[in-house]
């Protein structure tokens, strides 16, 4: 009679238990089941205890797929929150010359993924209490990449100083740097405003060429207007430019609203053309912040060529520019100019905000013009417009001569509906 086929979970506990059996000669197939065991999540651990198992027997010899199988789960396990199962594979594959740095590097590369820094410290401690330096293990080649992963650890777990002693270390030691060494430095004493020592290794990298991170010039930029130094922030735009880096409409934007909110609006314009005359390129962001300056002094020419200017560069759907433009016609008296300026914003399929529609119905109801105060009225009940609720629950205040001039309007045409929201919802000064 025929026996009944083995399941395969059976089969795999015999595989398993043949590991211990000296007269199973195969190392390849050892090697290879342990593979597929760590492969699969689901059997994994039954693969590391497979691989303790075959350890013991003499003849066995981990291939380097086996290995590289155990660095990839140590990785899962971090992954997976099984810390106290990384850290046994760590203490085991310390010993495996091969893997060894492999293994200590993709630990510490997990802890940091999960913003467990000082996790990857800790593994770094490991490594360095076996003295891998001092042994024959080949790791010079992942020298430099756990001291990168060590110095991003340190930094971004709020110690610096640390940080940049193991980087002063790395070099006397020969071991290469580069330049996301001086980024990840450079930013962590940006946020601790640690100014003279941001400035020292901001030299210090210019120097090697080493700097050439737009992000961490934002962050140099950022931190001088906070400090209120906002002349140095020309100096950053002179450095950049000094190493062939774009001064980024991010940056740009961020020293022209800088000077606006420090020195005023007068100073943003002054800055905004040096920048310009000396080849810095606005984008959309800053083309709509000195569009709002421009607007705001009442160089309203000039805001109209800003405007153009940025159209014909293809920023042609900002809403925060459309709505300074249409504001500035209102104050104007320049309605028609306003409305075509809305049918092109819709035509180019530009939604319209609660600053926009405040402007049309403050043009309109100066002048009265109640067919078209009632026609926006019921434009924005068409699309639940909720911004206005936003504005009071924020404790913005609607303007008092908008708030009249629409009530007005809103009353002689007779929609008492939207007189009564508009009653309800704002308490003007």
């Amino acid at each position: 009679m025929r026996s009944p086929p083995i399941p395969p979970s059976s089969k795999l506990d015999l595989e398993v238990e043949n590991l211990g059996d000296s007269s199973v000669p195969h190392q390849e197939n050892l090697n290879q089941l342990i593979c597929k065991l760590l492969k699969d999540p689901k059997t994994e651990e039954i693969g590391f205890e497979s691989y303790q198992k075959a350890k013991r027997t003499p003849d066995f010899t981990p291939t380097r797929s086996t290995l590289h199988n155990l660095i990839r789960l140590i990785s899962s396990c971090i992954r997976a929150k099984r810390f106290k199962l990384a850290n046994h594979l760590l203490h085991i594959l310390k010993f495996e010359k091969e893997v060894a740095i492999l293994s200590f590097n993709a630990a510490m590369r997990s802890y940091n993924k999960l913003h467990m820094y000082s996790s990857a410290v800790n593994v770094y401690d490991i490594m360095k209490s076996f003295e891998f330096e001092s042994s024959n293990l080949e790791w010079t080649p992942f020298c430099s990449q756990i001291y990168r992963i060590l110095i991003e650890s340190l930094a971004k777990s709020g110690k610096p100083f640390q940080a940049l002693d193991y980087f002063r270390d790395m070099i006397k030691k020969g071991f290469p740097e580069d330049p996301s060494f001086y980024s990840t430095l450079i930013s962590s004493f940006v946020a601790i405003q640690e100014v003279k020592m941001v400035e020292d290794l901001t030299k210090e990298a210019e120097a090697k060429n080493m700097l050439r991170d737009p992000a961490v010039f934002l962050k140099l930029v950022l931190m001088y207007i906070e400090l209120g130094s906002l002349e140095k922030t020309l100096d950053v735009v002179s450095s950049m430019k000094k190493a062939n880096i774009k001064v980024s409409d991010c940056i740009f934007c961020a020293i022209v609203n800088g000077f606006s909110k420090k020195r005023g609006l007068t100073s943003a314009v002054k800055v905004y053309e040096e920048l310009t005359a000396e080849g810095c390129h606005a984008g959309q962001v800053t083309y709509a912040s000195i569009l709002n300056v421009y607007c705001r002094i009442g160089l309203y020419e000039k805001a109209e060529e800003v405007f153009w200017e940025m159209d014909n560069k293809g920023f042609d759907k900002c809403v925060v520019a459309y709505s300074s433009m249409i504001a500035m016609y209102g104050k104007q008296n320049r309605i028609r100019d306003a409305m075509r300026l809305l049918a092109r914003m819709k035509a180019r399929g530009v939604e319209l905000n609660v600053w926009i529609y405040n402007s049309l119905l403050d043009m309109h109801g100066k002048v009265l013009n109640l067919r078209q105060v009632e026609k926006i009225w019921k434009e924005m009940k068409r699309r639940r417009l909720v911004a206005d609720k936003d504005m009071k629950a924020e404790g913005t205040s609607l303007d008092s001569r908008l708030y009249r001039s629409s009530l007005h309007a809103l009353r002689d045409a007779g929609v008492r509906i939207q007189v009564k929201w508009l009653e309800e919802s704002f308490d003007p000064n």
